[in-house]
């Protein structure tokens, strides 16, 4: 059953930020409901430590889920089976550490009585789009429940059709600022020339400019301009993709492998 007053969700949203992320979690969440005021004095933390050591992790989930009663969330986000989410997560790291995490994956269940969906543990990718391991649960309490498979609405960032639509996002608001501070100082590449996309046309390879990578449609950013090993030296370019399978890389190609955009 979800909590009854905003003061009971606010009390357990606490614990479960200290069952999840133990005291850095803690700190973490009372930074974000108190922003600006003192932390929370022992006696308090003590309240919140002994309700932790004590309570189910289902009922936790429960409690933390909303205020009974109120409307489902959601519809601004747009949540929906089969879409897309970017969220926030607490996870455990291969070394044993607490950490938090922002990861995307496809939902394919809402359970909108505790405002929460889940997702295939195996399906789960990062921020960047490049797919990870299944990701470990900071509580375990059976084999079969080792790995985040599931988030709240309010862990939910931005939601989407399309996985690529979450990335390309991120890394385009990135890569712009990036370009802005760039455009200014690109790199004399030595005349070198790709075609334009749509076009016999031949424009100058510089720092920053948006490519596509023709065989298969990913969009990148140049880094910069290399050359390679033969004899003799052929050019070669560093591109940072933003876009397509491989997202969240920096791959070494040719020329001729790309168009300008």
């Amino acid at each position: 059953m979800p909590s009854k007053t905003k003061k009971q969700l606010t009390f357990f949203r606490l614990v479960k930020s200290y069952v999840d992320g133990g005291p850095d979690g803690l700190m973490i969440m009372w930074k974000e409901l108190f922003p600006g005021r003192n932390m929370p004095n022992e006696e308090n933390i003590k309240k919140i430590t002994n309700v932790a050591d004590k309570i189910n992790y289902a009922d936790l989930e429960d409690l933390t889920s909303g205020i009974e009663g109120d409307e489902t969330l959601g519809n601004e986000k747009e949540i929906k089976v089969g879409y897309w989410m970017k969220f926030e997560s607490w996870y455990k790291s291969y070394q044993g550490e607490r950490k938090k995490g922002e990861f995307i994956a496809k939902i394919k269940k809402i359970v909108p009585g505790i405002k929460l969906v889940n997702f295939n543990s195996e399906d789960i990718y990062s921020k960047n789009g490049g797919k990870i391991a299944p990701v470990k649960r900071v509580k375990i309490t059976t084999t079969d429940n080792m790995w985040v498979d599931f988030a709240y609405f309010d862990q939910i960032k931005e939601t989407a059709k399309n996985k690529n639509d979450l990335i390309i996002k991120n890394e385009v608001r990135k890569l712009v600022r990036e370009v802005l501070v760039e455009s200014e100082e690109a790199q004399d590449t030595g005349g070198l020339k790709i075609k334009k996309i749509g076009s016999d046309e031949q424009v100058s390879v510089t720092t920053g400019m948006f490519v596509e990578k023709i065989s298969d449609l990913s969009k990148g950013k140049i880094k910069n301009v290399g050359i390679d090993d033969s004899i003799p030296a052929k050019n070669n370019i560093n591109i940072e993709w933003y876009q397509g399978d491989l997202a969240g890389t920096i791959q070494t190609v040719y020329p001729d492998a790309i168009v300008a955009i």
